[in-house]
């Protein structure tokens, strides 16, 4: 018993809880709906009861009237049916209004808890978003969240509703029959109990199926996606694809299915014994009438309390199940809303960078690896200096680049920028003042301009002619005259019709990269998907832009390391040698080796180290 008392309590712990996040979400997002929510609805409470007890005082004014023989009751029964005229109308107009504030209320609470999440989220550090536990909680709190908070709004004005309802028509029928009457109250338990338990159950089920709801997206959006779609086509792939989206939906449909049987099980049960009572009790009340002992408008108002009461009960444990549902799903929100980024983003220095840069004994593990991605890294590049990230694949290049940016957290060791350590730096600051273009940048749907300006928006995306010197600068004004509205075409085939090619994308990305005149910029495989004609210019124009800046250089492209400084050669997450291009030949080592191979696949000569370069 002690257990179970326990377990009742941490639930309704947990309720209370759960009361405390959601009302405010929705009293936030427009104070008046709600008043007029909650103004509308008590009307409509009030109303219904009354509804009855006019009802019952019209026949027994009219009962009194043919016990008189007379027609003396006409005017008072005039005055009833006018005020049951009048609260009839005042429950249409109420059901009315509250479908109006409700869709509204709906779309207004649903920009505020998208906003929310969505902000919160975009504070995250990568490593956290990278988590796949993340991406479960992301799945599962974005599901229509604003109609999650809603329905706890209305939820709970309904179940005030019904309860303030109940009370007042089992006092009407304990005024009338005091102990018939509370076999219906003892028949509402299980409505409540069954619906509890129902949401409980949808609740577990829909969090033991996010992974698959969200193996279900994500085919659904490969097999729509129009970039992969020549591909998918090629290689015959979309009837396989859509086979395992078929089988993800199917696994949460059957897991679904059990909940609805559950359901309208316990609802036809529930329904039932509620039904029998009300039989039971109006049928010893009818006894009563028919022996004389009530008036018959006692009677009628009698199973008219009956049966409303039956219904009110009914909406009041679909309220109940409504406020549970919305707690569940609210939780969902919560998970989110409660994680916290691995690295923190505020209170540190900021103060104007050199990018001299100081790796000590940096080491980094992913979550879920086994081995360590970067191994023990100790490093200096210089201000100013180009250095080259060389080695083969899953060596860690692209790791150790994303500790320098602080976009991951060294497990062990320390990244130093101008003799501070990352960790002390204010994030957001240190974000402001370097670039990192990645392998696959972003393909942001908007104008040429919009495209550039990103890079530093506060400052660039008002000034078009500032937009235009980077893409001078950069080399990329060249291709965007031949756009038909130049810096004004859309780009993107999601929401325009010109789109660029893979070399024009990444440049572009870098262009975005130097808008911000980063004092570090990472560029990773900037030269990919570049012939040699178009790397030739990109050389001519990016090295001036480099020079007396940190640059960081990752590439398989041996032609692309000619613009560094130095060379950092890593193998297994670990730094093996380093040096220049001439010392790391005399060397003899890993990059002799890489390069060697580089040179004879260059000149159609036959190597075994098909892995290099």
């Amino acid at each position: 018993m002690p257990a179970a008392m326990e377990k009742i309590t941490h639930a309704w712990r947990q309720f209370r809880e759960g009361l405390r996040f959601g009302w405010p979400l929705a009293w936030h997002a427009n104070r008046r709906l709600c008043i007029w929510m909650i103004s509308v609805s008590a009307a409509a409470a009030i109303a219904g009861p009354l509804l009855v007890l006019v009802l019952g005082a019209s026949v027994s004014e009219i009962e009194r009237s043919i016990d008189n023989a007379g027609s003396s009751g006409t005017l008072s029964l005039t005055g009833w049916i006018v005020l049951a005229a009048g609260l009839s109308l005042t429950v249409a107009t109420t059901d009315e209004l509250r479908r109006y504030f409700r869709r509204r209320l709906e779309d207004e609470i649903q920009l505020g808890v998208d906003s929310r999440i969505i902000s919160h989220v975009a504070a995250l550090d990568l490593a956290t978003l990278e988590d796949p536990s993340t991406q479960d909680a992301l799945q599962r709190a974005t599901v229509h969240p604003g109609q999650s908070v809603l329905a706890l709004l209305l939820g709970m004005i309904d179940s005030v509703s019904g309860a303030y309802q109940t009370i007042v028509f089992l006092g009407f029928l304990l005024w009338i029959e005091p102990v018939w009457s509370l076999l219906l109250l003892g028949a509402a338990l299980p409505q409540v109990l069954t619906r509890w338990y129902v949401s409980r159950a949808n609740h577990v089920t829909q969090r033991a199926r996010a992974t698959a709801n969200r193996w279900g997206a994500y085919y659904r959006e490969l097999l729509q996606n129009h970039r992969v779609a020549a591909e998918l086509k090629v290689m015959r792939l979309a009837p396989l694809l859509a086979e395992r989206f078929a089988e993800n939906v199917s696994s949460v449909m059957l897991a679904s299915r059990r909940i609805y049987r559950i359901r309208a099980v316990t609802h036809l049960a529930s329904t039932a014994v509620s039904i029998a009572s009300v039989l039971v009790i109006v049928a010893m009340v009818g006894r009563r009438a028919m022996a004389q002992e009530i008036e018959l408008g006692m009677f009628v108002a009698f199973w008219t309390a009956a049966w409303r009461m039956r219904s009110v009960i009914g909406q009041f444990s679909d309220a109940a199940s409504t406020v549970l549902d919305a707690h569940f799903q609210l939780s969902n929100i919560r998970d989110v809303l409660s994680l916290k980024p691995a690295i923190p983003g505020e209170g540190g220095t900021c103060e104007p960078l050199t990018a001299h840069i100081e790796l000590r004994n940096v080491t980094f593990r992913y979550p879920t690896a086994v081995a360590p991605a970067i191994d023990d890294v100790t490093a200096v590049i210089r201000p100013g200096e180009c250095i080259g990230l060389v080695g083969p694949n899953g060596a860690g290049k692209t790791t150790l680049a994303k500790l320098i940016a602080r976009l991951y957290e060294p497990s062990a060791g320390a990244v130093l920028m101008d003799g501070v350590d990352l960790r002390d730096r204010d994030l957001a600051d240190l974000h402001r003042r370097i670039s990192v273009v990645f392998q696959e940048p972003v393909r942001f749907e908007a104008t040429v301009a919009d495209n550039i300006a990103f890079g530093d928006w506060e400052r660039l995306l008002q000034r078009p002619d500032l937009v235009e010197d980077v893409a001078r600068r950069t080399g990329f004004h060249d291709h965007v005259v031949g756009l038909p509205e130049g810096y004004d075409t859309h780009v993107g085939r999601q929401f325009g019709r010109v789109d660029l090619s893979g070399g024009q994308w990444r440049q572009l990305a870098v262009a975005r990269g130097l808008a911000n005149d980063p004092a570090l910029i990472v560029l990773d495989e900037p030269t990919a998907n570049l012939d040699a004609y178009a790397e030739e210019r990109f050389f001519q124009s990016i090295r001036k832009l480099l020079a007396g800046r940190t640059s960081i250089l990752i590439s398989h492209r041996f032609s692309t390391l000619r613009l560094a400084d130095r060379l950092l050669v890593l193998d297994g997450g670990r730094l093996v040698e380093q040096g220049s291009h001439e010392e790391l030949l005399e060397l003899d080592g890993l990059y002799a080796s890489m390069y060697r191979a580089f040179s004879a696949r260059l000149h159609g000569e036959p190597t075994i180290h098909s892995e290099a370069a």
